[in-house]
């Protein structure tokens, strides 16, 4: 196997991918986040922190991802928060269920399964351990 080219590395490949609202309203498409925005959250949250607050405000991390990951239509962030505002729960779920996807972030492994979060024995809530 061959050592990557600089040039290779530093090319944004992210994977794309259409999504289908419910309701027949239409298909956008998405990309995976960076790395780079993936920290973000951790930024979003030391600045709510500087501000005095101690919690991210509810959805201010899902508007983030959605402004910076839909790719058609592109939408600013107050565009999302009214989406958000007008839609129904699911149909933004959707959405961000397929960016978490596509950026290797989502809790199935590559069958559609749910990955295996650990090697423990699961709890039967008996309160004995296997």
């Amino acid at each position: 196997m061959s050592t990557v080219d600089v040039t290779q590395l530093l090319t944004t490949r992210l994977p794309e991918e259409d999504v289908e609202l419910p309701g027949g309203l239409g298909t956008v498409r998405v990309r995976a986040m960076t790395r780079a925005e993936v920290h973000g959250k951790e930024e979003l949250q030391r600045k709510v922190e500087r501000d005095g607050s101690q919690q991210l405000q509810p959805g201010a991390w899902e508007r983030k991802v959605l402004h910076w990951c839909m790719v058609d239509p592109q939408l600013t962030e107050g565009q999302v928060k009214a989406w958000m505002a007008c839609s129904p729960a699911g149909e933004i779920t959707a959405v961000v269920d397929t960016i978490m996807r596509l950026s290797g972030l989502d809790d199935e492994d590559e069958t559609g399964k749910a990955a295996d979060k650990s090697d423990l024995p699961e709890d039967d809530g008996s309160g004995l351990s296997t």
